[in-house]
């Protein structure tokens, strides 16, 4: 009797040892993966959008899996990664010029921070660059004053017209009276942005004011600014600590901060939605966070500007 109840022991543990080694699986026994291909993973914008994206997936009971393109890793290739990893979608978190030329995999894409048509993305969340350009001139007028000459410090070689947010903010100071003398190009390098910012406030005295368009770009500019002496008051983008400071001793009027936070949870709690059969997820268009010093420690921009616990 014995030896056949230690038998049929053994056989309920190997019939029960498959439901329980799935069981232990967690979100991957239902499929429950989303493979967050992001630019990278250092930086204000990136990492709140992470945040953002991780903290949707967690609240609502899912994986989230990242991997950066930055790491120097074949766009495809991670697709693939993807794939492999049983992902029921794939969340795309790219530079507009990084985006594929093509997308052949069946599984539903959301796209976050720029805009993409294609049949297979399924949830579309980024920012409203128009108006976003638009309200950073009229902010200009009000903080630096109109008729005024300026420096645009950007991430881009040369001005094309399907920028949306340069176009917009060009039209605005144009109806002002305000011209940028001096465009320069940082290539998101904060050291570059230095070296050239400085070069072109010496050889322009006439620069009355800066707008910035990424994080590096209004770290150097702050910088070549403390070195000259010079007062010609910024309007930056994003959020560090030497922004932080540029805000406390006046020569930041405000920074744009990109909401990117909203951006990463927006979009992953859509895809989640639309995944379970709920409301159709749709196509969500986002403003900036305009802060300067007197909103800088305000209870609702902690999500914005700092990390979230």
């Amino acid at each position: 009797m014995r030896d056949h109840r230690a038998a049929l022991a053994v056989l309920c543990l190997a019939l029960l040892l498959p439901l329980l080694l799935t069981g232990c699986q967690g979100p991957y026994a239902s499929g429950h993966l989303l493979f967050l291909i992001a630019e990278r993973d250092e930086g204000f914008y990136w990492k709140n959008l992470l945040q953002g994206a991780s903290l949707a997936a967690k609240d609502n009971g899912w994986t989230l899996e990242s991997a950066f393109l930055s790491k120097g890793e074949n766009l495809d290739d991670l697709l693939a990664q993807a794939g492999e990893r049983g992902a029921e979608t794939i969340a795309l978190a790219l530079l507009p010029e990084h985006l594929p030329a093509d997308y052949t995999y069946e599984t539903p894409l959301i796209l976050m921070g720029a805009d993409w048509s294609h049949p297979r993305v399924s949830v579309r969340v980024f920012d409203e660059n128009t108006i976003i350009g638009k309200r950073v001139g009229q902010l200009l007028a009000k903080r630096i004053g109109l008729q005024k000459n300026l420096m645009l410090v950007t991430t881009t070689e040369t001005y094309v017209y399907d920028d949306e947010w340069e176009t917009a903010l060009r039209n605005e100071l144009g109806m002002q009276g305000s011209q940028v003398v001096s465009r320069v190009n940082c290539a998101d390098d904060a050291n570059l942005a230095y070296a050239r910012c400085r070069r072109a406030l010496e050889a322009h005295p006439e620069i009355e004011g800066i707008v910035c368009s990424s994080e590096n770009a209004t770290t150097g500019a702050l910088r070549a600014v403390r070195s000259l002496g010079v007062s010609a008051p910024i309007i930056g983008a994003d959020f560090n600590s030497n922004i932080a400071l540029g805000l406390r001793d006046g020569l930041l009027c405000l920074t744009v901060v990109r909401n990117a936070y909203a951006c990463g949870y927006m979009g992953v709690e859509n895809a989640i939605r639309l995944s379970s059969g709920k409301s159709a997820a749709v196509k969500k268009q986002l403003d900036a966070v305009y802060v300067d010093a007197d909103n800088l420690f305000d209870d609702e921009m902690r999500v914005f500007l700092f990390d979230v616990d």
